[in-house]
């Protein structure tokens, strides 16, 4: 089940993430060595947020995805 999507801010692709761990998951599909937490601060500069993954030198944004409504 999608859980995650990250978004690359460089190209605007959108990549669908199937498991709770988005940085492992996002290492692995790029076979890439590095990976490095991105960060953004509030609009006071008081807080640091974590908003994703900087994966071989692909800025990745993610989000989580939450279903509209509940399936029975």
């Amino acid at each position: 089940m999608l859980t995650h999507i990250a978004h690359d801010c460089q190209t605007n692709e959108l990549i669908p993430l199937f498991t709770d761990d988005s940085k492992k998951e996002l290492v692995e599909k790029f076979a890439s060595l590095s990976c490095h937490p991105m960060y953004v601060n509030s609009k006071l500069g008081d807080e640091t947020f974590l908003i994703g993954w900087i994966v071989g030198g692909r800025w990745l944004e993610v989000y989580s995805v939450t279903a509209m409504r509940e399936l029975q």
